[in-house]
C-alpha cells in the first residue's frame, strides 16, 4: 500500500514537472539543450520519490 500511494504521488508530480517544463521551453523563457532537460526531469522524479516515501512511511 506505501508502495503504491508513493509511486501515484510520483507519478502524478512528474507529470507535472513535464507539463511546466514544455510550457517554459515553449515560451522561451529558459533555453537548455535536451541533455539538461532531462537531467531536471530525472533529479525532479528520484527528488519526489523518496520525499513521498519518506512523508508516507512517517504518515501511516
Amino acid at each position: 500500500m506505501i508502495k503504491q500511494k508513493g509511486l501515484s504521488y510520483t507519478y502524478g508530480f512528474t507529470l507535472i514537472y513535464g507539463i511546466l517544463l514544455l510550457i517554459v521551453l515553449q515560451n522561451d523563457i529558459v533555453a537548455i539543450t535536451a541533455f539538461q532537460m532531462l537531467t531536471v526531469i530525472m533529479s525532479l522524479v528520484i527528488t519526489t520519490a523518496f520525499i513521498s516515501f519518506v512523508s508516507i512511511v512517517k504518515k501511516y
